[in-house]
């Protein structure tokens, strides 16, 4: 599952992703949760650190950078290339 989050308006998706994927994870199912910051603003930084805020208040704090789990990436440090190869497969953007 692949999130593009822009700006702060975006944080209860973010939250409720976060969630889900907790549930999925009990219920069995292995799922990569994508999130990428599209900020642009000067808040870049603080955003980042508000999603990663949420994952570590949560049962998924574990579960960062490991396979089937949250993987958080800057939107500006991924090469056009490989955005189009994680939007192709994705199973839901």
């Amino acid at each position: 599952m692949l999130v593009q989050i822009g700006d702060q308006s975006g944080m209860e998706l973010v939250r409720q992703l976060i969630q889900a994927h907790a549930y999925w994870r009990l219920k069995g199912l292995a799922v990569d949760l994508v999130i990428w910051n599209e900020d642009h603003s000067g808040y870049r930084q603080a955003l980042h650190e508000r999603i990663k805020g949420l994952i570590a208040a949560g049962i998924e704090a574990n579960q960062l950078d490991r396979p089937g789990g949250i993987f958080v990436r800057p939107g500006d440090q991924i090469a056009s290339e490989d955005r189009l190869l994680f939007q192709a497969v994705a199973r839901v953007i």
